[in-house]
């Protein structure tokens, strides 16, 4: 077993070694360190998002300029460890994917602005829908009557320039085509940026996406 162990570690690191050398790329992601089985044809991952390897290549990141993209549901022991992950090396950029989307009603505006606050390396990337439990409700920036909570109001205010537009996007999701889901991404993305300042707006939509990944 441990030789297996060494070596695809091995080959793990040296693979993203070789992809970070070529230039090519601006990031590793989207990881899964805690995902949710909703579904059928969803698989249930879940690894520390403090691992030694993350660690690792949050230093390979760091050398090369280069994000992290984690995809992570929020709960009191996955929380402590993203912030061993942020803590690790400052100055790699740490992307949580999905704000806005919380299937344990763990991800809030609250927690949001507890660890924007703490760790100046973390970025968020929004992801809205129209939820369908009281879990999502509790996370979702907007009510139903599609006005912006003023948990998130004063939060985009204070951080627009580390939170960007996400999307999610499925090109299997039964229920939609991916031209009519990207159309209902885009109508709550504009009801959201409707309500914001200018330049909280200018931030989500393309702005923080510019720093993080330098486009």
């Amino acid at each position: 077993m441990a030789s297996s162990v060494n070596y695809w570690e091995t080959v793990y690191k040296t693979r993203a070694a070789e992809e970070a050398a070529s230039g090519h790329y601006v990031g590793f992601g989207e990881l899964a360190s805690l995902h949710y089985s909703l579904r059928s044809s969803q698989p249930y991952i879940a690894f520390p998002t403090n691992h030694a390897l993350l660690l690792w290549l949050s230093d390979l990141a760091s050398t090369n300029n280069m994000t992290i993209q984690i995809h992570m549901e929020a709960t009191t022991a996955s929380v402590t460890e993203l912030e061993a992950l942020l803590a690790h090396n400052t100055a790699t950029k740490i992307v949580w994917d999905h704000a806005g989307w919380t299937n344990s009603g763990v991800m809030t505006a609250g927690t949001a602005a507890q660890l924007l606050g703490s760790h100046s390396n973390l970025y968020l990337t929004l992801k809205l829908r129209n939820p369908d439990s009281d879990a999502l409700e509790s996370g979702h920036p907007l009510d139903s009557a599609g006005v912006l909570k003023s948990d998130w109001q004063s939060l985009i205010s204070s951080y627009s320039n580390r939170i960007m537009l996400g999307s999610d996007l499925k090109y299997w999701e039964a229920a939609y085509t991916p031209a009519a889901l990207l159309e209902a991404i885009s109508t709550l993305n504009t009801t959201l940026l409707d309500q914001l300042s200018a330049s909280d707006a200018s931030n989500l939509r393309t702005g923080t996406a510019q720093l993080v990944y330098g486009m």
